[in-house]
């Protein structure tokens, strides 16, 4: 298989993909050994669809859907972009529903769920800052690892500034 890329969720293969026992993507019926099971919002019936069918947005498009709601993402000034985020990228896995943050105008990159210690270990403590809900202590105690609460983290695609969502 070719290897297919996805600009808002550059290790979506590795992260949300599953892969193993062959099947049958929904969309372009070809078999299929990586396959994606997730989140997929649509008025049809989808098990599974292929990684060629999701990045050029032929599933969405056929299977009349997309992958992120769109009322859960930050909001930019960019149709195009907003359309390849819910059209053609997958969606992570969240607790929840899943949040899209932006930053410089674009969405950013999800780049996975985090821990305090991970933060701590990249160097980007910073992230917290931004968060209007919690201070440092919270957030050391809200993403221990053993809480209920997810981080989530991101990466702006143009000045490489981390961002932090975290669901409660």
């Amino acid at each position: 298989m070719e290897e297919v890329k996805f600009k808002y969720f550059p290790n979506a293969i590795k992260e949300v993909f599953t892969t193993g026992d062959i099947q049958v993507c929904d969309c372009c019926g070809e078999e299929i050994d990586v396959y994606y099971e997730g989140p997929f919002y649509s008025e049809k019936e989808i098990e599974v669809l292929c990684p060629k069918c999701i990045a050029s947005g032929r599933a969405a498009k056929e299977l009349e859907g997309q992958f992120i709601d769109d009322e859960c993402v930050d909001e930019i000034n960019d149709e195009e972009k907003l359309g390849e985020l819910i059209y053609k990228t997958p969606s992570y896995t969240a607790e929840q529903e899943a949040y899209w943050l932006a930053h410089c105008d674009d969405f950013c990159a999800f780049i996975g769920k985090v821990t305090w210690q991970q933060i701590k270990d990249m160097n980007i403590e910073y992230v917290v800052d931004e968060l209007e809900e919690y201070d440092t202590k919270e957030v050391k105690e809200i993403l221990n690892g053993e809480s209920d609460m997810v981080g989530y983290l991101f990466k702006c695609l143009h000045c490489d500034k981390y961002r932090l969502h975290i669901e409660v």
